[in-house]
């Protein structure tokens, strides 16, 4: 991954064979990025991305193997459990062209991938709320 510092944004680009989610996670925790916004585009090989089942309270993903174009990635950072937590959502298409998307958990990039992360003043947490199984952020 390359990045760089533009008046307090960082632009990173990420290469083939590299995984979004670890090398995201470890940037922001080398530059000391507590909370974040982040948005981006590119191309993947492999995707797993699910849906948070509220019934069940538990995480349902599908992994994703082809060649996919990244129409979307939004999401943010903020610190859970003392560490970084990336809070990614995806959208993407296949070679049909046919729209999949839900919250990310592993993306391996085939061709690039451009991320601007902004970071945020304020450290933000997420607290685990037992109501619905979820960590949220803390806005108290």
């Amino acid at each position: 991954m390359q990045s760089k510092c533009i008046d307090d944004t960082w632009v990173l680009r990420f290469d083939p064979g590299e995984e979004i989610m670890h090398e995201l996670t470890a940037f922001c925790a080398e530059q000391g990025i507590a909370t974040a916004e982040l948005r981006g585009i590119g191309a993947a090989r492999r995707i797993r991305a699910g849906l948070f089942n509220t019934t069940s309270r538990e995480y349902v993903d599908k992994t994703f193997e082809g060649e996919f174009e990244i129409t979307s990635l939004l999401g943010n950072i903020t610190r859970k459990e003392g560490g970084i937590f990336a809070h990614v959502h995806i959208s993407f298409a296949n070679e049909q062209l046919q729209l999949f998307g839900g919250h990310l958990f592993e993306c391996e990039i085939s061709a690039t991938c451009e991320i601007v992360l902004r970071p945020l003043a304020a450290s933000i947490e997420r607290t685990g709320k037992a109501s619905i199984g979820l960590h949220t952020i803390d806005l108290d």
